[in-house]
């Protein structure tokens, strides 16, 4: 799996959650990547492209890519073995309007931004309000985390959990959704959740119009969302950074997932032991 579309936004009365999918490179996208085509902005760790973008929001990106770039590293210790300098830059595609994008992109039509992670390329639209948000952290999150780990294969919810984390603008809003539904008890069994994959999310995913009571009961996409975002967020809080960085280090060494998680969290005898102290955590707090 190769690239995450973006964000589908919905709105929640506690507040907005987004969320990405991950799939598969489009095969005619190369096409709208002619870069000589483009104009070209650089910054310390990006090459920004763009056509016909509007100063200000170019200003923007380049201000919240440089600042999320220091701050995913900082807040997780993801920091690479060759820096994003001089040709290794990350690149950045700004099209013109969202109908180009889409266009390229191959998106929903919800998209505001997404990220191809082997390209380390991120691509979104002048005026996307969104990117310049909570959007970019989380496309940037798994740019940086799929890097770190060498691009190893890890279960879906450890890359979403791990981008959703990093919104850390949106983070309380987040636990307290989560927590809702963990003390609900209709959350999804982490058995289940650790061997999700995005066709399974495909499936289940219904759009706002057809959902009932979201702030009662959780679609099951949200719910892989929040739930992926509050295990990420046991594991740093109650054993620390150091103990989740060395975890992914392991992913790194190329060791399975199996192997790495509960040999860096021994604590667990299985995923039941696992599950058990989650949903105490959360009814805890």
């Amino acid at each position: 799996m190769d690239y995450s579309p973006g964000f589908l936004q919905v709105g929640f009365k506690l507040g907005v959650f987004v969320i990405s999918f991950l799939g598969l490179w489009p095969g005619n996208l190369s096409s709208g990547f002619a870069e000589k085509e483009w104009n070209l902005r650089k910054t310390a760790h990006f090459f920004i492209y763009y056509r016909h973008c509007p100063e200000d929001f170019l200003n923007r990106v380049e201000e919240v890519s440089e600042k999320s770039y220091y701050s995913i590293g900082d807040e997780m210790g993801f920091y690479r073995d060759e820096f994003w300098v001089w040709e290794n830059r990350a690149k950045i595609y700004i099209f013109d309007n969202r109908k180009d994008y889409l266009s390229y992109t191959k998106m929903g039509a919800w998209s505001g931004g997404c990220a191809f992670p082997r390209r380390k390329t991120i691509c979104t639209y002048a005026g996307s309000r969104r990117f310049l948000g909570a959007l970019f952290t989380h496309e940037l999150t798994h740019l940086i985390f799929r890097e770190f780990i060498k691009h190893h294969s890890v279960p879906l919810w450890l890359d979403e959990g791990v981008a959703v984390f990093m919104e850390k603008s949106n983070r309380a809003i987040y636990l307290r959704q989560a927590e809702s539904i963990i003390n609900s008890g209709k959350f999804i069994p982490l058995e289940k959740l650790f061997s999700l994959n995005i066709n399974d999310l495909d499936r289940n995913y219904k759009p706002p119009s057809e959902r009932t009571d979201v702030v009662k009961d959780y679609d099951f996409v949200h719910k892989f969302y929040l739930e992926s975002f509050s295990l990420v967020n046991f594991l740093i809080s109650s054993y620390g950074n150091y103990k989740f960085l060395d975890f992914c280090r392991d992913l790194r060494g190329g060791k399975s997932f199996q192997r790495s998680f509960f040999s860096e969290y021994s604590y667990f005898k299985n995923l039941a032991d696992l599950q058990k102290r989650w949903v105490e955590f959360y009814q805890q707090g």
